[in-house]
């Protein structure tokens, strides 16, 4: 089971953020907008049977000196690894970790909102390099891309979009050629969808947490994953050949 939430700044909330994950047993907690400098120190937070990993604002993410920043933190108990960072210019993380014999990688990022399209671009080739390296994984990104103008759905083969203006189609695009989904289908108060979860595997249930590590905004609830642990995940039958045809180049094609 995991967590996620943006919480718009923790540095006046750290009484309230102790208070409350001091009851957590997450697996995995995700969050983003932390707003954290490195004047904070990881044991001020209170995640005291974690092991904490933060990206936090600087200036190669951005030119604004405040807000932004990302946090993973799993579970001590649980046998992990920091993937190393393969771009600087985005606040992101990649944490391995093992259960029931099981890979998951779990991604946080953030990207601020009208970020270049470069910044996009940067980020979700690092995140291809993560999938093409670690073959047979459960990947989770818990994400605040920033994406108002994109509309969201599934089919049997992963996530199908539409634009209602200008987007950054590089994003559902390489989730896509991926077979992703997106699964998040808790709307905020105004009916949107700000914070996505992508993941390669479609029985992780995304619930509405009723607690938090700080008040919620009412633009992005918190989330909860209810994960499948199970030893036999699906896989494909190496005795036959299948053809994934959205990754075909139809230019070649002849009518």
């Amino acid at each position: 089971m995991g967590y996620y939430q943006n919480c718009r700044g923790l540095r006046t909330k750290l009484c309230l953020f102790k208070c409350y994950v001091a009851v957590f047993n997450y697996i995995f907690i995700c969050l983003t907008e932390t707003w954290l400098t490195n004047s904070f120190q990881d044991t001020e937070l209170g995640l005291h049977n974690y092991v904490v990993f933060r990206c936090d604002r600087s200036s190669q993410s951005s030119s604004f000196s405040t807000g932004g920043g990302v946090l993973v933190a799993i579970r001590n108990d649980v046998v992990h690894n920091l993937l190393p960072a393969l771009i600087n210019n985005v606040e992101y993380l990649f944490v391995k970790f093992y259960v029931n014999n099981t890979a998951y990688i779990v991604c946080s990022v953030y990207i601020p909102p009208s970020s270049p399209f470069p910044v996009y671009e940067s980020f979700m080739s690092a995140a291809q390099y993560i999938i093409d390296a670690n073959p047979g994984s459960v990947f989770i990104f818990s994400s605040d891309f920033n994406l108002p103008d994109l509309s969201w759905s599934n089919d049997d083969f992963g996530l199908t979009y539409s634009s209602s203006g200008p987007a950054i189609y590089c994003v559902p695009d390489v989730f896509a050629y991926n077979n992703f989904f997106q699964l998040n289908h808790i709307s905020n108060s105004h009916g949107n969808f700000l914070d996505l979860v992508f993941s390669n595997d479609s029985r992780i249930n995304i619930e509405k947490s009723v607690t938090r590590v700080v008040p919620c905004d009412p633009y992005q609830p918190a989330l909860v994953f209810m994960l499948t642990f199970v030893d036999d995940l699906p896989s494909i039958d190496s005795c036959h050949k299948y053809y994934n045809f959205r990754k075909a180049c139809f230019s070649y094609f002849s009518y």
